[in-house]
């Protein structure tokens, strides 16, 4: 059944590049499954499912600035589950 985690846009019918994608999706999922055990529960945030990750939590403003080799990512107050997910600093007020 290709309804099964979209896979009805899969364009292949070959027996190897099916297996290759339904491997892809179970590590996705339990690498989901991991990140909301092990992250989101301790933070109050267990009913957040695989959806809601990608829709809202990977959606979060952030601004991005470099300094020599160090990547600095700051989140903004604006998205909802900011001032849950990320440790309040100084760019939010929370």
């Amino acid at each position: 059944n290709k309804s099964l985690r979209n896979m009805k846009s899969l364009r292949t019918r070959d027996f190897c590049g099916i297996t290759a994608f339904l491997y892809f999706v179970f590590i996705t999922h339990n690498l989901l499954n991991l990140f909301n055990e092990s992250i989101l529960k301790s933070i109050g945030l267990s009913e957040v499912g695989p959806r809601d990750m990608v829709t809202k939590l990977m959606q979060m403003p952030a601004i991005v600035n470099r300094d020599e080799n160090r990547l600095n990512l700051w989140f903004l107050d604006k998205h909802p589950y900011t001032c849950r997910f990320v440790p309040p600093h100084s760019t939010t007020t929370c």
